[in-house]
């Protein structure tokens, strides 16, 4: 976590004793549009292929972690809280999650995330293929810097 990122957090908390888990990261492949999006109310949920999880080596998210979304040049933009977590086959996602990510639409979210999956697991010579299954996580917005 950098400088910046680290007074956000201490900031939020203030005297108050901080929980020690804290992640910190960028949305997607535009995160100053996703992370506007947060801030705005129209992405209220978010989610990453389990199989990139397994081969990043990345723990994988519960109810009640904390993260600190970053734009592209990783300044802190807002502090979310997830509310629930649940692992979803790709093909078995409906319109509300696409809404919730702030897609518009399924077909606008499955174009996105087709592409962005086929490319991020292409970079592990693996396929994408829509019975993979996402974690899928929805969250509240805590702070906004």
């Amino acid at each position: 976590m950098n400088e910046a990122t680290l007074e956000f957090w201490n900031k939020y908390w203030g005297r108050e004793e901080k929980p020690v888990n804290v992640g910190a990261y960028c949305f997607g492949d535009t995160p100053d549009e996703l992370a506007a999006m947060v801030v705005k109310g129209e992405k209220t949920a978010t989610c990453n292929a389990l199989r990139l999880y397994e081969l990043n080596n990345r723990v994988l998210p519960k109810v009640d972690d904390y993260n600190i979304i970053l734009n592209k040049v990783l300044e802190p933009v807002v502090l979310i809280q997830l509310e629930k977590v649940e692992f979803v086959p790709y093909d078995e996602i409906d319109e509300n999650f696409a809404i919730a990510e702030g897609d518009g639409s399924y077909e606008n979210w499955d174009n996105i995330h087709t592409r962005f999956f086929t490319e991020a697991l292409s970079q592990f010579n693996e396929p994408f293929n829509r019975k993979i299954i996402l974690v899928c996580q929805h969250f509240k917005v805590l702070s906004i810097r």
